[in-house]
C-alpha cells in the first residue's frame, strides 16, 4: 500500500473528534509492539499472542531513560547522506512489508532493521535494494524522465551494493562467526538475489540463491543452540526464505548447464516435520514438504509431466507427509479463535497445500488428460488466488501497480492452473489475473508466466479444432475435454539465452509423437 494513501479520514457533523493523547508505553512484549497493538503484559508469554495462535518473542530488557545512559554508538558506517538515509527509510515502510507480505514474525520488520545499524554490510545491501524496489514500483517518478531516473537508481545501489560486498567480505573473514553474524550473511545473500531479480539478472540471482543454500548446507545450523538464544525464527525464516528459492530455480536448472553445480541436498527447516503450534510453523512445514515434492519430480523425470518414474516408496513418504500436515493443521485452526486467523494467511497455506498435492494425486493412466479430473482443485486454486489479492472481478479493472515479494503464493498456481487446466472460463480466469497483478515473487516474473500461457493457449486453440468450437471440421483429433489430447502443450522448457531473456520452448503431444521441434518462442525479463 502506498504509505501516502494509508490513513483514512472520516467526515463527521458538528464537534470534530479530537484525539486524545496519552504517554505511549514501551513495556509490551515485542510481538505486540510489531503488531502496533496494546499488550496484556503477561509473563512469561503475552496471552494475546498465545491466545491467536502467535509465538510471543518476550520483552526487551527495561532500559533506563536516554538521558541517563550513554549507549555506544553504532552508526560510524552510516553517512549523513540524505539519499541513504532516504533509501533505509523506504525500505523500513515499504520494503519490509512487501517481502514477507503475510508471514513475517518481525524477522524483516524488525529484527533485521536493528541488525542494520551494527552490521555496515546489511544497512548497504538494505539501501541499494530500497532504491531498485522504489524505481520498480514507480514510488518516485517525481519529474525526471524514466532513462534519467533509471540511471541514477542503479548508480546509486551499485555503489551501496559494492559497499555491502567489501563490508560482507570482512565479515566472512572473521576466525570464527556468532549465530548472530551468520544470520545477517544469509540476509545479505538474500537481499542480493533480490536485488538481481530487480535488475533482470537471472544468472546471478541464481549464483547468490545457490551460495546462500551452499551456506546452509555447510553451516549445518545447530538447531538446539537455535532455540537456546532464541533467534530460531530468524534461522527458520532465512531456511524458508532459500527453501523457497530452490524450489523454484529447479525446474529451470534441468535445462541449463548450471544444474550440475547445484545443490543437491535439500535444506529442511527447523520443525518442518514436527508439530507445529502457528500458521508461520504450518507455513515453514508446508514449503519443506513442496521443495521435497519438486526436488523428487525433476531428479526423477525432467520433463516435469510424468511423474510414474518416482518410486512408489517415495511417493507415499510424501503423502504421509502431507496427510500429517493435514492433521496438524486442523488442529491448529480449531484450537485458534475464529477472529485470530488471517484468512488470507489462511488461503496461501492452502494454496501450497493443494499445488504440493497436485503433484502426486494425479491418476496418470489417461496420459495428458490427467488434469481433466482435477477441475475442482484448478477452481478451489483460482479462487484463494483471488481473494489473497483482494480481486473484485472483470468489471473492475482497475490499474494495480507492480510488486515484488519473496513469497510465491499467486505466480505460480496461477500459471499452473492456466497452462494445465484446459476448462476455458477457469484458464482464462488463471490469465486474467496473471495480467492484472503483475508480480515478481522470488525469480518467477508473473509478465513473463503470461505470456508462456498466452503461447500454451494460442498453439493448443489454433491446432485444435475442439477448442475452436469446430469439431466437424477434419482433423486428426483424439479423445479430451475442451482440447484433445493430441493438440496439448504437454511441455515448456524455460531456457536462458542471457541476463535480461529467455527462450521458452513449447512441444505438444503430437511434436513428440511425430519427433518434431516444437515451437520457439524468445522473451524479455521486463
Amino acid at each position: 500500500m502506498d504509505p501516502s494513501t494509508s490513513a483514512t479520514t472520516t467526515v463527521r457533523k458538528g464537534k470534530p473528534r479530537q484525539k486524545r493523547w496519552a504517554p505511549r508505553t514501551r513495556t509490551g512484549c515485542i510481538t505486540c509492539k510489531i503488531r502496533r497493538i496494546k499488550c496484556d503484559e503477561a509473563k512469561p508469554n503475552c496471552q494475546k499472542c498465545v491466545s491467536t495462535g502467535r509465538r510471543c518473542d518476550g520483552y526487551e530488557p527495561i532500559r533506563p531513560p536516554p538521558h541517563l545512559m550513554l549507549m555506544p554508538s553504532a552508526w560510524d558506517f552510516i553517512s549523513d547522506d540524505s539519499t541513504e538515509l532516504d533509501n533505509f527509510s523506504f525500505f523500513q515502510s515499504v520494503t519490509t512489508s512487501t517481502l514477507a507480505e503475510f508471514f513475517d514474525p518481525g524477522f524483516w520488520s524488525n529484527q533485521l532493521l536493528r541488525f542494520a545499524h551494527h552490521y555496515p554490510a546489511l544497512w548497504h545491501g538494505m539501501t541499494a535494494l530500497a532504491c531498485l524496489h522504489r524505481d520498480y514500483v514507480g514510488q518516485d517518478v517525481r519529474f525526471t524522465p524514466a532513462g534519467e531516473r533509471e540511471i541514477r537508481s542503479k548508480k546509486f545501489a551499485l555503489k551501496q551494493y559494492n559497499k555491502s560486498i567489501q563490508a560482507l567480505s570482512e565479515l566472512c573473514s572473521k576466525p570464527v562467526l556468532s549465530l548472530e553474524d551468520r544470520i545477517v550473511v544469509l540476509a545479505t545473500c538474500a537481499i542480493f538475489s533480490s536485488m538481481c531479480v530487480l535488475q533482470s539478472l537471472q544468472h546471478q540471482a541464481y549464483m547468490h540463491i545457490r551460495n546462500g543454500l551452499k551456506i546452509i548446507s555447510e553451516w549445518e545450523v545447530d538447531y538446539q543452540e537455535v532455540t537456546v538464544c532464541g533467534d530460531y525464527v530468524a534461522a527458520s525464516m532465512l531456511v524458508l526464505i532459500f527453501t523457497r528459492l530452490d524450489s523454484q530455480v529447479i525446474p529451470y536448472m534441468f535445462a541449463c548447464a548450471e544444474s550440475k553445480t547445484w545443490i543437491d541436498r535439500q535444506v529442511v527447516p527447523l520443525y518442518a516435520h514436527a508439530t507445529f503450534l502457528t500458521l508461520f510453523d504450518a507455513y515453514v512445514a508446508i514449503e519443506a514438504i513442496y521443495n521435497g515434492v519438486i526436488r523428487l519430480v525433476w531428479k526423477f523425470n525432467k520433463r516435469g509431466a510424468d511423474y510414474c518414474s518416482i518410486p512408489v516408496a517415495d511417493r507415499e513418504a510424501q503423502l504421509q507427509l502431507l496427510q500429517a500436515w493435514d492433521n496438524q493443521l486442523d488442529i491448529v485452526l480449531e484450537t485458534m479463535p475464529a477472529d485470530a486467523r488471517d484468512s488470507k494467511a489462511v488461503d496461501l497455506l492452502m494454496v501450497r497445500r493443494t499445488l504440493a498435492g497436485l503433484f502426486y494425486h494425479v491418476d496418470l493412466s489417461p496420459g495428458e488428460l490427467a488434469s481433466d479430473s482435477h477441475l475442482a482443485e484448478s477452481v478451489q486454486l483460482v479462487e484463494r488466488v483471488a481473494r489473497i489479492l483482494g480481486d473484485v472481478g472483470d468489471g473492475h479493472l482497475q490499474r494495480i501497480k507492480a510488486a515484488y515479494t519473496l513469497e510465491t503464493g499467486i505466480v505460480e498456481p496461477l500459471f499452473w492452473v492456466a497452462v494445465r487446466c484446459r476448462e476455458p472460463q477457469v484458464r482464462h480466469r488463471a490469465l486474467r489475473l496473471l495480467r492484472q497483478y503483475p508480480r515478481r515473487e522470488g525469480i518467477c516474473d508473473g509478465v513473463v508466466a503470461a505470456r508462456t500461457v498466452e503461447k500454451v493457449i494460442e498453439i493448443e486453440e489454433t491446432g485444435c479444432p475442439r477448442a475452436r468450437g469446430d469439431p466437424n471440421k477434419a482433423s486428426p483429433c483424439t479423445d479430451g475435454q475442451w482440447v484433445c489430447e493430441n493438440h496439448r502443450v504437454t511441455t515448456w522448457d524455460f531456457v536462458l539465452q542471457s541476463e535480461s531473456q529467455v527462450a521458452v520452448m513449447y512441444k505438444t503431444v503430437e511434436d513428440f509423437a511425430l519427433d518434431r521441434p516444437g515451437t520457439r518462442v524468445l522473451y524479455s525479463w521486463w
